[in-house]
Order: C-alpha cells, then sequence, then structure tokens
C-alpha cells in the first residue's frame, strides 16, 4: 500500500478537519510540518493542508475534506490496476 503523507503546519485547524476524517477513515498517515523544512516551505506555502500518495499529490487546502478517503481509494485502485496492454502502446 502507498504512503499516504499529510503535509501541514501547526495552528492549522483545516489540518485538524483532514486528521479528524483520515482517523475517522481507519487511514495511516505520515504527518509532515512543513515550517520545519524551508524547501517544503516553500514549497507549499500556505497551501496546506496537502495530501500526497505514493509522492502523488491527490488533496489540497480548499478541497472537501469528506471526499478523501474516496480519493485515496481512487488513488489505491489505480495504483494496483494491471496493465490491460502488458506495458505497450499498441503503436
Amino acid at each position: 500500500m502507498a504512503t499516504v503523507v499529510v503535509y501541514s503546519r501547526p495552528g492549522c485547524h483545516l489540518c485538524d478537519g483532514v486528521r479528524r476524517v483520515l482517523d475517522t477513515a481507519g487511514v495511516t498517515y505520515d504527518e509532515v510540518d512543513i515550517d520545519r523544512d524551508e524547501a517544503l516551505k516553500a514549497e507549499y506555502g500556505w497551501i496546506v493542508p496537502a495530501v500526497a500518495v505514493g509522492g502523488r499529490l491527490v488533496y489540497e487546502v480548499g478541497m472537501d475534506p469528506a471526499v478523501l478517503p474516496g480519493l485515496l481509494r481512487e488513488t489505491e485502485q489505480i495504483r494496483t490496476r494491471p496493465a490491460t496492454d502488458g506495458g505497450q502502446s499498441g503503436d
């Protein structure tokens, strides 16, 4: 299963909401405080919370946190779906 990472910062009430949704859904996640890393702080700025799955951003501030469990399920299905063409483009 791909790693779920929540990018957040202290005092972020929207981040609290995302954590609550993930906890309620039983999703295991790692949390990264962007204020502890200058590169992440520059990349995300005020665009937290953000959630990445397997390194791919799937959620960011402004989205409805209630959709997050569904997005994670969709992402996992895409990741585990076998290729239908054997990995060849058919060209």
